[in-house]
């Protein structure tokens, strides 16, 4: 877990808050079903980053067939006009919050394991964007 003020709150004061705007607007549309969960991940406080997960073949197919249309319309939506590299790498940003969206909505278990970096990490800075 990471914990931090809200999902929202902290991906607004660090990045672009319209970019999840505009993927909450998606999932309202495209994918209603999810709009809950989306809507409590984005309060809650904690959330697994990083894109970092195992499972099967089978829910890994079933995640990005649900993800990667999503990911499009927004790029779509928002583009990349003026995007340094930095700020065009939204869509990867917007996708380690949408992890816990399709596992809550769909009640899986999951197992949350450690995760070592290889180089030190401010979590300080890190948690204060």
């Amino acid at each position: 877990n990471y914990f931090i003020e809200t999902i929202y709150s902290h991906y607004s004061h660090t990045f672009e808050g319209t970019q999840l705007d505009v993927t909450r607007d998606i999932i309202a549309e495209k994918e209603p079903d999810y709009l809950d969960a989306f809507d409590r991940v984005m309060g809650s406080r904690s959330a697994h980053m990083f894109n970092m997960f195992v499972m099967s073949r089978e829910k890994l197919g079933d995640y990005c067939s649900w993800l990667f249309p999503i990911l499009e319309e927004l790029e779509a939506r928002l583009g990349h006009d003026g995007d340094d590299d930095f700020a065009a790498r939204y869509p990867g940003r917007v996708s380690e919050r949408l992890i816990d969206v399709w596992v809550g909505t769909h009640g899986y278990d999951y197992r949350e394991l450690p995760v070592v970096s290889p180089e030190p990490v401010d979590w300080l800075a890190k948690g204060t964007g």
